[in-house]
């Protein structure tokens, strides 16, 4: 995962997960994270894009 902060918003850039890591919690656990490091640079909101192309079988599905 790749991100930043800004202007009080987390970024979330870019995530991938390999298939061998999916459904076992651990993207849940690194966004957690990120959320938790945002929050502690005082972000307020955060910003995430899915493309249902970049999410087989996920988020839009």
């Amino acid at each position: 995962m790749t991100g930043r902060t800004s202007l009080g918003l987390l970024f979330v850039d870019l995530f991938h997960l390999p298939p061998a890591l999916r459904g076992a919690g651990v993207g849940r656990e690194i966004l957690r994270q990120a959320e938790e490091e945002g929050r502690r640079r005082g972000c307020r909101a955060g910003v995430l894009y899915a493309i249902s192309f970049q999410a087989p079988g996920g988020l839009l599905d």
